[in-house]
């Protein structure tokens, strides 16, 4: 059995979009320099996976509207969380 693990999350100050495999990191988005940093080694064969990198950006997109939108809602609450 094998386990496929992707991460897309965001702060104020950091962003992250990663993809796992069993544990090992097959790529993530380095959104300084812009590009998508394969991990894998050359004799893994690593794949080619066009649309990657601007996938992580529109997850960031998502992430960055989410957080704005949950401070919205949460700033005036009187509920505990």
């Amino acid at each position: 059995q094998h386990v496929d693990f992707g991460v897309a999350g965001c702060s104020d100050s950091d962003d992250e979009f990663v993809l796992e495999h069993d544990d090992e990191e097959v790529f993530h988005s380095d959104f300084k320099n812009q590009v998508l940093v394969m991990k894998l080694p050359e004799f893994a064969n690593p794949i080619n996976w066009p649309g990657a990198y601007e996938l992580g950006v529109s997850q960031q997109e998502l992430c960055k509207h989410d957080i704005d939108l949950a401070v919205k809602v949460y700033a005036n609450t009187s509920e505990a969380l």
